[in-house]
């Protein structure tokens, strides 16, 4: 039996939706959903300082110590905590993230500031 391996295509002359498609078996199917897989591989081997979802931008201000969100036009800017977040992961309404102000501790806080918990 041979493996299936998965591949990303993008359809349409390069400007269409990105597609999972399966060699093995033909399976064309669309990739995950980043509100539910949290942030890239990419960003998060540079610190994960920034994420977004659900059209806002999340990130961390290291020079302030801030946990902040704002609209990825630029406005309603909010100080969500004031932890020194790195390596940022938006699940649903949940914010993730290693804490370097606490040891590195893993942290969680609601999408509004609230509910903040280690």
């Amino acid at each position: 039996m041979q493996k299936c391996h998965r591949f990303f295509v993008r359809c349409g002359n390069n400007r269409g939706n990105l597609r999972s498609h399966h060699n093995h078996c033909g399976e064309t199917t669309a990739p995950p959903d980043v509100s539910t897989v949290g942030n890239t591989s990419g960003n998060l081997a540079n610190g994960g300082l920034v994420a977004m979802s659900d059209g806002c931008i999340y990130y961390s201000n290291l020079c302030g110590n801030a946990l902040n969100s704002m609209n990825t036009d630029g406005t309603d800017k909010q100080k969500l905590c004031g932890d020194c977040a790195n390596g940022i992961n938006v699940v649903g309404n949940r914010i993730y993230y290693s804490n370097y102000s606490d040891g590195w501790k893993l942290y969680a806080i609601n999408t509004d500031g609230s509910d903040r918990e280690n």
